[in-house]
């Protein structure tokens, strides 16, 4: 679980999927689906990227956070288990 500070939206991961919601409100806003084995989600200050890494594939969703659709991927390693960003 993660909030996006740009948008005040909280993202939490649910095995195969994100759910979004406002965090206001406490409304549902969109969910992000086929993340198998979802195990983290960051975000890059000043962008509107966001990165949704699940093990299970091997992969890391990009997505769009003004649209919550996504807009790439990006292999990883075998069996990756943490992702941050770091801004040094």
């Amino acid at each position: 679980m993660i909030v996006d500070p740009k948008n005040n939206q909280l993202y939490v991961s649910n095995d195969n999927r994100v759910n979004i919601i406002d965090k206001v409100t406490e409304s549902p806003i969109a969910e992000i689906t086929d993340t198998n084995g979802v195990h983290g989600i960051a975000f890059i200050p000043n962008t509107n990227k966001g990165y949704i890494f699940y093990c299970k594939l091997n992969k890391i969703k990009v997505f769009d956070t003004q649209t919550n659709t996504i807009i790439g991927e990006i292999p990883t390693g075998k069996n990756p288990d943490a992702i941050f960003y770091e801004t040094f």
